[in-house]
């Protein structure tokens, strides 16, 4: 029990030391490192400087590994009859995490989807709904990998999720907690898929 529950507060710390010293460096523009780097730009109306984005673009690579670990266990999976329901639930994740990458990376429910005229929140709820799916047909399995790694990171996605509906605000302190909030999710997401697809592999082939 100890040992389940200081593993994910232990990987958890990386991040933390990661968006901290993202905030308190004293060299660039913190905010400016949380945005993407379309809103950066928009920001400041000038183009370019590399740190633009930063924080938003290394969340978008730990969305892409996931998305990746998840699919190529699928393809593992599924080559093994007896090991359908598993395949399926990694099938199901890879192709969930790979849509929340490509919204991640072009903006889709903050731009795209509204210029269409579909609202941002129908999007977002669409997005809850996936993972409300997600969650509640394979819960039983997940909890029992690796759960606080799940539970971190479903509780920064809510956090981050309820800071932009409710404040969408682009104040410093609101960037910091929503876009910290999801990047801390974003990686426990991956640590905890990457754990339990390395045991599913370990123990089906």
């Amino acid at each position: 029990m100890k040992r389940e529950f200081f593993f994910p507060v232990i990987l958890t710390a990386a991040p933390i030391f990661f968006l901290s010293a993202v905030i308190f460096q004293p060299f660039f523009e913190p905010k400016l490192m949380f945005m993407d780097t379309m809103t950066a730009i928009e920001e400041v109306g000038s183009c370019c400087s590399t740190y633009y984005g930063m924080v938003s673009d290394l969340g978008i690579m730990l969305w892409a590994g996931t998305a990746a670990i998840l699919m190529f266990t699928a393809f593992v999976l599924f080559q093994k009859k007896e090991n359908q329901n598993l395949a399926i639930y990694a099938l199901f994740g890879g192709l969930l995490t790979g849509w929340l990458t490509l919204d991640d990376a072009f903006r889709l429910h903050e731009n795209f989807f509204p210029s269409i005229g579909i609202p941002q929140n129908l999007i977002l709820g669409l997005d809850m709904l996936a993972l409300g799916v997600f969650l509640l047909i394979y819960f039983k399995q997940m909890r029992e990998n690796y759960f606080g790694l799940l539970a971190i990171s479903l509780v920064g996605f809510g956090i981050s999720m309820g800071t932009d509906v409710v404040l969408h605000s682009i104040e410093n302190y609101v960037i910091y907690i929503e876009d910290s909030a999801k990047f801390i999710g974003i990686y426990c997401w991956l640590l905890f898929h990457a754990f339990t697809s390395r045991k599913h592999i370990a123990e089906n082939i």
